[in-house]
């Protein structure tokens, strides 16, 4: 099966985890831009884009996932089933039917 997973806080990071060490091929792993964090405002990654780029996952990064560009670079992925997890945006009329099932 086909996966694109939303995510970008640590709650979703056993779930990504799960999927990669499955047998499910993660077509891509979206998460927002990393982002100035700290005392020091150094920009850093989600946790989920961290962990994605640990396990050698694809990572989009997408400030608007309703952007139609965006949108139309995600449908193009063939993706059987999208999986939202603590993502922080929400998935608007095209965009929350990026794939053929949606959970």
């Amino acid at each position: 099966m086909r996966v694109v997973f939303f995510g970008s806080g640590q709650f979703a990071v056993p779930s990504l985890r799960w999927l990669a060490n499955n047998p499910h091929e993660v077509a891509a792993v979206v998460s927002p831009p990393d982002r100035p964090a700290g005392r020091g405002k150094r920009s850093l990654p989600t946790p989920v884009a961290a962990k994605a780029a640990e396990l050698g996952l694809p990572i989009e990064r997408c400030e608007d996932v309703n952007a139609p560009a965006f949108v139309e670079h995600m449908r193009s992925m063939g993706a059987d089933l999208g999986i939202v997890i603590d993502f922080g945006q929400k998935l608007l009329g095209r965009s929350a039917r990026l794939s053929r099932e949606s959970a």
